[in-house]
């Protein structure tokens, strides 16, 4: 289990990097969107873009230096749910267009923002459901070894 767990948290850090730095890069562009407000955290799109970046970037970090497994996958899973919270948020408000996750970079590499939205949504998928199965597995075999 160790290994998958060191898998799990190393691909979950290379896209929670790309993911950061795809929003960091969008966020110095000069596209109409980034001065909108968001509908669900009141800011610009800009501000979030760069604050979301350095959080993503901070969960990053934490999971490349010497820390319990067990912390870097609860940051990972305070993170999917802080993203699965803002989602049900954009349904709240009744917010039909897509989720801006990763800015206007989905216009510079040329994918529609719609595969970018399904492709967010796989990877919210995965650190999600990944890291609570995996703290839950963690938790059930420290349970066992304290008995």
């Amino acid at each position: 289990m160790l290994k998958l767990l060191n898998v799990f948290i190393y691909t979950s850090s290379v896209m929670l990097f790309l993911t950061a730095l795809a929003k960091l890069i969008s966020s110095f562009g000069d596209v109409a969107i980034l001065q909108e407000v968001d509908s669900v955290l009141l800011v610009s799109y800009r501000t979030e873009f760069i604050v979301v970046a350095v959080i993503e970037f901070i969960v990053v970090l934490c999971c490349f230096i010497s820390m319990s497994s067990c912390f870097k996958l609860v940051l990972i899973a305070w993170l999917a749910t802080c993203f699965i919270v803002y989602r049900l948020g954009l349904l709240w408000v009744g917010s039909e267009s897509y989720c801006p996750c990763l800015g206007n970079l989905t216009d510079t590499i040329g994918i529609s923002t719609k595969f970018a939205d399904i492709a967010m949504k796989v990877l919210l998928f995965y650190l999600f459901v990944g890291s609570y199965t995996l703290l839950t597995c963690l938790w059930l075999d420290k349970r066992s070894q304290v008995k």
